[in-house]
């Protein structure tokens, strides 16, 4: 659902498509470092949670432009 809504949905759609995305990615990770056990692979997801806020921010002002 989270790529439909980025591929062919309006900008709005698009920007919650990349917070779903951006969430289940997230969830997922730490899914799979608990699972293995290795704690020190933790750092990927809190990477990709800095990312994806700063890449929500830049989306969110682009879209801020658009009438």
């Amino acid at each position: 659902p989270a790529l439909l809504l980025v591929a062919r949905g309006s900008a709005v759609d698009r920007l919650v498509g990349l917070e779903l995305g951006s969430s289940v990615g997230v969830l997922s990770l730490l899914v799979i470092v608990q699972g293995e056990g290795r704690p020190s692979y933790l750092i990927v997801p809190f990477v990709l949670v800095l990312l994806a806020f700063a890449g929500t921010l830049v989306f969110t002002r682009l879209l801020r432009n658009r009438p």
